[in-house]
């Protein structure tokens, strides 16, 4: 099972260790890899010392190959206590990675579908992030079909060739249109765009 994000508390994998505690004595043979770096990585540290779970869960620093180690694992993990649009998710799912997210207010929840190409947990639910974790551990066929799931769900919606299909088909429209109906649809595309926008600004590293 692979995580990644800055170790900052935003990302949550404080909260994540505990319940990797719980979930692995029922799963021993499984190992979770966290990838990324930042100023609570000795608080993190000490977490998993503590834990007793040094020999499951590893702090694996910062990799430019974070697709390399997807294609190696069997399930993604996001913790997070908040989310812009997240686009390690997008990407773990495109390698086929079923994944578990707690619910933030925005970003996991419009990518995920509940049950079909991963799971969603509400926040701060510890008993309910280790039970969508232990479900899809224990479940090999399951595993695959949420991956497979993932994957098509961001071929269908995230990849560049459908993303510019769609905005040709919207600038088509917008174009052919005449009077009231073009004002109507031009304010559609300046907010599709607007929100476009606002979400990749929300993405900027938070200090």
């Amino acid at each position: 099972m692979v995580a990644a994000g800055r170790l900052t508390s935003q990302k949550g994998f404080d909260r994540l260790l505990p319940v990797w505690s719980d979930v692995v004595a029922e799963h021993p043979d499984w190992k979770l890899r966290i990838f990324g770096d930042g100023r609570d990585r000795e608080v993190l540290e000490r977490q998993i010392e503590e834990l007793g779970i040094g020999d499951s869960a590893e702090l694996a620093g910062f990799t430019r190959r974070l697709h390399e180690e997807f294609s190696h694992a069997s399930l993604y993990v996001l913790s997070s206590r908040e989310e812009g649009f997240p686009m390690v998710l997008i990407e773990a799912m495109g390698m086929g990675l079923a994944p578990v997210s707690v619910d933030c207010k925005t970003g996991p929840r419009h990518i995920i579908t509940d049950g079909v190409d991963g799971h969603l947990v509400p926040q701060n639910d510890r008993s309910a992030l280790a039970a969508a974790m232990s479900d899809l551990m224990a479940d090999a066929q399951k595993r695959r079909a949420c991956g497979d799931a993932a994957r098509h769900v961001v071929a269908e919606r995230y990849d560049a060739g459908a993303i510019a299909e769609r905005w040709e088909r919207t600038l088509a429209g917008l174009v052919a249109a005449k009077g009231s109906e073009r004002d109507t649809l031009a304010t559609r595309v300046l907010t599709q765009a607007g929100a476009r926008i606002a979400m990749l600004a929300d993405r900027k590293p938070r200090r």
